[in-house]
């Protein structure tokens, strides 16, 4: 509770970043006595799209519904993400709920679709083996025959769901207390710990297999065979007869429900649970179940599909041209932003050497000025709150692809130049300037140059005001033919934000998942262009995430004293997070046409070559020239590179729009059309979910092209999410898939939580002023009044508090300031004011790219 005001300085999602920290000049001092000397804020809170709250948690203000068994399971929709309290043992701290209880079970019942991952974070855990936190993950049907554990001593616990049915799903406390995040996606993946997605029915109950240590023994039932050689794996029966039933009057309600409703169940799960108490044993070299292992498809990028943001833009058609690669040298994207993490497994082998411009040692946080490193060291001095800004970015615009990790980057052939400008507190406008000279090959006060220059610089940076000083680089810049994309600015306002308001820069609007403009995204007379920018507050691609930016990312979250860096992706939104995607669909235009200068590159966009049309006719202040369309982007790429004649295009089938939510009326029509070149032919549809979903002819060419029908029966399912994937096949082109999902019954996407905090923290001072309850309102939102409030400047953020530990915004809270929580602003306080409203959401990453592809590195 001491010094939070240092969460509200750290970009806890990523957005636009400020060209300079954001202060004010208010304080807490009286006034004349002539004016008003105390005022109120007050706003309300939303709660992002499918988050849920743990019923039974323990923090002494939300209610207390136990959710320990199958009679008392919290219901909860699909696609959701809950976050959640366990402790194995009692808290024995005053004031806790649990302080004299266990609280060993959540058990949550839901309708799960074939093919979905569970994943669970334990947001407390300390890695690298010394955790005294271990939390398990179980599936099991309603008659509690278990389905799938998840027993790794790891931070992740993964399952995927075998079928489409209702389900219980537990989490379990094996050892100590922590909060967890549990998400429920659309996704299928798999998991390298073989602890991970174990199906019940393949592992044999009262068995294990043990390799002893030299020299050591087992207390367990032996076989002669088995013990005539000890040097060997074995196969040993355990003796549940005993040790097991004195147990019994100790078990949680949750295992005394098991054992006494279903005792198959119960001896496979016992089973399970002491093989990962041998695999503790000092004596043992491992243990593992005697299980069948069953290999599973791992296709490339395996997080693909959730980058929703690429098939909207058209990239899988332009990458049928180019990724990026180039017969004629490197393109390389420069990213001026807060560094990038060097050796991340999705960047490390993208980078061209780059340069560290941070002047201000305190800004810096890696302990000097100037230098040739631009390894990011973070900006944040508190473990698990630094934005790696640069980081995704880069991601965005290069991140490796098949290489089956991850995700994928825009323009995967070219290179990254990073340039380390921002720091903790923001960049200031000066080293802004000499990175972007040192990018374009000119001097600057580091007295070097890069050995290639930059084709593309990215600024996903801005602020207001602007200067001679620096306008005068940027039509340097773009009389020199470098290309400059810059965000447009996270304020939902019209004022103009800089640098992507300067002649010369390409500005970058943000866009949701629906192809409108992003809530925050700026607008106005010098937009440019419009790109995937996100809104975690919806989730209208179905995939059960918020519809966030999926990039690279790093995992400090604070588990250990260390602070070590941990590979990983992540959701975020912004304008910062459009831009990249510009500036990747220009390098993608470079590796066509080399030559492609800045004037050409402004002559295309304004005659709409790389945009699709939308809003008013022409340029309008929300799309500028439209929405970004690589594929078309890169077609006008080859016609420069040719001349007038123009290379013979492959087919390219879109679908419009590429995926498919169908709400309460039953129907929805898709359009599927060829925008590449050859003569191809729909030859089939192929549909899994008859008969529930109708596709139908409508209105179609002779060649298959045009109008399909989509109508759903809801009459023979139960209530759940439902997702499908329809199969077009043609017989000269690719085949083309599209995304279909319904809900069927009482399903919401709203978020649901139970009790939120309220900071309010003098922006001046860095004190906090008044920490309050949020009232509950409706439909799930909250409201909040500070009174007796002095004139000044002052920070406003939400968050709960599920463990009572009396800290904020940690991994597995929820969390949010104003005006975005990717970089809260002061609220001037003058008058009574409001409207001061927050969005809300769990503080969670993508499972880490090490646990779940076994890339077993520290990023140090």
């Amino acid at each position: 509770m001491q010094q939070i005001h240092a969460l509200l300085k750290i970009t806890i999602a990523l957005g636009l970043f400020s060209l300079t920290a954001c202060g004010g000049s208010g304080s807490n001092s009286s006034t004349s006595s002539s004016e008003p000397v105390r005022f109120t804020i007050s706003g309300s809170i939303s709660v992002a799209a499918n988050m849920i709250n743990d019923s039974d948690v323990n923090d002494p203000s939300s209610p207390l519904v136990s959710n320990n068994t199958r009679e008392t399971a919290q219901l909860i929709d699909n696609l959701s993400t809950v976050n959640g309290f366990l402790t194995h043992e009692p808290t024995n701290k005053e004031g806790d709920v649990f302080r004299f209880a266990q609280d060993r079970t959540d058990t949550f019942r839901v309708s799960l679709q074939e093919n979905q991952t569970i994943r669970m974070n334990i947001a407390d855990f300390v890695d690298g083996g010394q955790s005294n936190i271990d939390l398990d993950l179980a599936l099991f049907d309603l008659d509690l025959n278990l389905i799938a554990i998840s027993m790794s001593d790891t931070q992740f616990e993964v399952i995927t769901v075998p079928a489409a049915g209702e389900y219980l799903v537990q989490a379990l406390s094996a050892r100590g207390s922590s909060k967890y995040i549990l998400e429920f996606s659309s996704t299928f993946s798999t998991a390298a710990n073989y602890m991970h997605n174990m199906p019940a029915n393949w592992v044999l109950p009262n068995q294990a297999i043990v390799k002893q240590k030299t020299q050591s023994t087992l207390t367990a039932k032996q076989s002669t065979a088995e013990q005539s050689n000890k040097t060997q794996a074995r196969l040993i029966t355990l003796d549940f007869d005993n040790a097991f039933q004195k147990a019994v009057s100790t078990l949680s309600p949750s295992l005394e429900e098991l054992r006494q409703q279903n005792p198959e169940s119960y001896k496979l799960y016992k089973t399970l649970q002491e093989i990962k108490k041998l695999q503790r044993d000092d004596s043992v070299e491992y243990a593992s179940p005697n299980f069948i292992r069953k290999a599973m498809f791992t296709p490339n990028d395996e997080f693909f599909n959730l980058q929703w943001h690429y098939p909207a833009m058209n990239l899988p058609q332009a990458w049928d041209i180019t990724t990026g690669d180039s017969a004629f040298g490197d393109v390389i994207v420069a990213v001026i932003d807060t560094g990038v993490v060097l050796n991340h497994p999705e960047l490390d082998d993208q980078l061209v050497p780059g340069f560290d411009f941070i002047s201000s040692i305190a800004n810096a946080l890696d302990g000097d000025g100037i230098d040739n490193n631009p390894d990011d060291p973070g900006d944040s001095t508190i473990l698990g709150q630094s934005s790696w800004h640069g980081t995704h970015v880069a991601g965005t615009i290069a991140a490796e692809s098949d290489n089956n990790i991850g995700i994928a980057g825009v323009s995967f052939g070219a290179k990254i130049m990073p340039l380390r400008a921002l720091g903790a507190q923001g960049g200031s406008s000066f080293d802004i300037v000499q990175a972007l000279r040192f990018a374009a090959g000119l001097s600057n006060n580091s007295g070097n140059v890069p050995a290639q220059p930059a084709d593309i610089i990215n600024l996903s940076l801005g602020g207001p005001g602007s200067s001679q000083f620096e306008a005068a680089l940027y039509q340097e810049l773009f009389e020199l033919g470098i290309i400059v994309v810059a965000a447009a600015g996270n304020e939902n306002t019209s004022a103009l934000s800089f640098p992507a308001s300067y002649p010369g820069v390409i500005s970058v609007a943000a866009l949701d998942a629906a192809n409108q403009r992003a809530p925050y995204s700026n607008f106005g007379t010098q937009i440019d262009i419009a790109a995937p920018g996100g809104n975690q507050a919806a989730d209208l691609t179905g995939d059960g995430f918020g519809d966030g930016i999926l990039s690279t990312f790093i995992n400090d979250n604070g588990n250990d004293s260390a602070g070590e860096r941990l590979a990983t992706i992540n959701f975020l939104q912004g304008t910062s997070m459009a831009s990249p995607h510009i500036a990747g669909m220009f390098a993608l235009m470079k590796a066509v046409y080399p030559e492609l200068t800045a004037q050409e590159a402004d002559t295309l966009l304004k005659a709409g070559s790389l945009t699709r049309e939308a809003g008013t006719a022409g340029r309008d202040d929300i799309f500028g020239h439209g929405i970004a369309d690589a594929f078309l982007a890169v077609q006008a790429a080859e016609q420069l590179a040719n001349g007038a004649e123009p290379l013979e295009l492959p087919a390219s089938i879109l679908a419009t729009p590429s995926q498919i939510k169908i709400a309460s009326n039953n129907t929805a029509l898709l359009n599927i059309n060829n925008v590449g070149g050859g003569t191809p032919r729909v030859i089939d549809v192929i549909n899994p979910a008859e008969p529930w979903l109708q596709v139908s002819a409508e209105s179609v060419d002779a060649k298959g092209f045009g109008d399909y029908r989509l109508t759903i029966d809801r009459s023979t399912l139960i209530t759940g999410t439902y997702l499908v994937t329809l199969r077009f096949v043609f017989d000269d082109a690719n085949e083309l898939h599209v995304n279909v999902s319904t809900d069927v019954g009482n399903i919401t996407e709203n978020g649901k939580t139970s009790q939120l905090l309220v900071s309010l923290v003098d922006a001046d001072s860095n004190n906090q002023i008044q920490r309050i309850l949020a009232t509950e309102g409706s439909n799930n939102t909250f409201d909040y009044r500070f009174t007796d409030i002095a004139k000044g400047n002052y920070f406003v953020y939400a968050g709960s508090d599920i463990d009572n530990d009396g800290a904020l915004c940690q991994t597995g809270e929820i969390c949010g300031g104003f005006p975005i929580t990717s970089r809260i602003s002061p609220i001037t306080v003058d008058s009574d004011t409001s409207g001061i409203d927050i969005q809300v959401n769990v503080q969670s990453t993508i499972s880490s790219l090490s646990e779940l592809k076994a890339i077993d590195r520290k990023l140090k």
